[in-house]
């Protein structure tokens, strides 16, 4: 019995071991941004980082720098996003609530909390606050409405901020809901896994069951699995501390800052693969990442699009000034005809009175007098005035009918708005800048730029000119407005060229 009893505890003490290397997992890529020319990879570490090198593609990187998050170097932002829509069942709500709160008071030194609900928009109730007193009371305020739930949109506009602003804290979302579908006009699934592959930034979800959702919860699991999170079911949870220290043991994070040398700094997407010493235990992990631009590569490709601009400008105006010259010619066709015609009958007219001159003196025997044929002189041509080339005075006694004035008359010039798809620049929209272009999706009028896709709302943003500046304002649009991969909120001025996001599409955006 007594031997028993010792198997008994040694193997306890075994798989509490087991299980705590497991929920450890050393190595593992919790989260990946570029911050300017540097790759940044936030690594889970329960120890030490003794050593760590670092390849990107064939070479290696030129300087590897370490921060701990144990040591108060590397600050956490957890976002709790809750669904609080009625489709949540009444029994889960306190659970909900109570969750939150823990999360929120197992917060370390070096952790802020953001707390947040949603339905097609995200509502942030209190930002990046170590005050846990303005946290639960944002918490204990929620209510739960009647409104749809969109959390594929939510999420993408999530990791699309965080990627598009890296401020050098780890972020990790903590999400509460009864799951993701695939709606109409937002984003699907495929295009929310493909942009969280390039951040990866951590989703731990709990799920909520209800009617017929379990294809909805296995689609919020899936995003979770991607980004090396960890998952729940309301209905499992027996102690919500017990979800509430798993997190926690995410808390010791490494930031990895890799300096890349010129040569692989060229936007392509490539390998990176981290060999660490956590603790005295060897571990690699890979990954795979987009690269920035170098400095140089940077210039010489601005350089080289402005050149471009140049010479394209250059071709346009040489073109116009040719098409210019051409209607210059094409305008006086008419009065030329018209002039060669009066000469044809003023020399029909001489032809005739000679020839009757001619049978009137045989007739009389009377020789004519030079006078008659004098009286023709000069001017065959028509005159016309050059001081103002827009009109052109034109007299009527060379035979011409209608008018005595024929007017050329120029106005000034009016922009036109361009939008080009930066994936396929053959398809592209143009549209005269005049007053307010209202842009997205209705046929019936509203929109003065029609883009028919589904992703786009009816009445998507408007752009207009405003004291000789562009401005961009949304209106209101289910998917919003992003201008150079940032979402916009009220009126902003643009700078151009820039890129302009509208749903799914992404264009380059021209005033010409």
């Amino acid at each position: 019995m007594k031997k028993l009893q010792v198997f008994l505890i040694t193997f306890f003490m075994l798989l509490l071991c087991v299980t705590e290397a497991f929920a450890a997992e050393n190595g593992t890529i919790l989260a990946k941004e570029t911050d300017g020319q540097n790759l940044v990879l936030y690594v889970q570490s329960t120890g030490d980082i003794e050593s760590v090198e670092a390849q990107v593609g064939t070479v290696k990187a030129s300087s590897v720098d370490v921060k701990l998050s144990k040591n108060g170097e590397v600050p956490i932002d957890t976002l709790i996003l809750i669904d609080n829509s009625l489709s949540i069942s009444k029994k889960y709500r306190p659970q909900i609530i109570e969750l939150a709160t823990n999360i929120a008071a197992n917060h370390i030194s070096n952790e802020t909390i953001t707390v947040a609900t949603f339905s097609n928009n995200i509502n942030y109730l209190v930002e990046k606050s170590n005050d846990y007193t303005a946290v639960k009371s944002a918490i204990d305020g929620i209510e739960f409405q009647n409104q749809d739930t969109y959390l594929t949109d939510c999420l993408y506009n999530i990791f699309s901020s965080l990627s598009a602003n890296p401020d050098g804290i780890f972020h990790r979302i903590i999400v509460v809901s009864d799951g993701a579908s695939e709606e109409d006009l937002g984003y699907t699934m495929q295009e929310v896994k493909d942009l969280i592959n390039k951040t990866q930034y951590p989703i731990y979800a709990f799920g909520c069951s209800g009617k017929n959702n379990k294809n909805e919860l296995e689609n919020m699991f899936s995003l979770s699995r991607q980004t090396n999170g960890k998952i729940w079911k309301m209905d499992d949870i027996q102690s919500v501390m017990d979800p509430v220290k798993e997190i926690s043991l995410d808390n010791d994070i490494a930031r990895i800052s890799l300096t890349l040398p010129d040569d692989v700094m060229d936007g392509s997407e490539k390998g990176v693969l981290l060999s660490m010493n956590i603790g005295g235990q060897a571990i690699t992990s890979e990954t795979r990442m987009n690269m920035p631009f170098s400095e140089g590569k940077q210039v010489v490709e601005e350089t080289t699009v402005r050149e471009t601009e140049k010479e394209t400008r250059e071709t346009i105006e040489e073109t116009e000034a040719e098409d210019e010259g051409q209607m210059d010619i094409m305008k006086y066709i008419p009065y030329i005809g018209a002039a060669f015609f009066a000469v044809l009958l003023i020399v029909a007219g001489i032809v005739f009175f000679v020839a009757s001159s001619k049978k009137k003196a045989e007739r009389d025997k009377v020789v004519p007098t030079p006078e008659g044929a004098g009286s023709f002189g000069s001017g065959l041509a028509p005159s016309y005035s050059t001081e103002d080339e827009k009109t052109v005075m034109v007299d009527d006694s060379y035979g011409l009918q209608g008018d005595r004035t024929a007017m050329f008359l120029s106005e000034s010039p009016v922009k036109t708005l361009v939008l080009e798809d930066i994936s396929n620049p053959v398809r592209h929209y143009e549209v005269p800048l005049t007053g307010k272009v209202v842009i997205g999706r209705s046929q019936k009028g509203d929109c003065q730029l029609v883009i028919d896709e589904k992703s786009v709302s009816h009445r998507h943003c408007e752009i207009y000119d405003m004291n000789g500046e562009l401005y961009i304002s949304d209106l209101g649009s289910r998917n919003g407005t992003n201008v150079n991969g940032a979402r916009i909120v009220g009126q902003v001025k643009l700078s151009l060229p820039s890129s302009l996001k509208l749903g799914n599409n992404v264009f380059k955006i021209e005033v010409r």
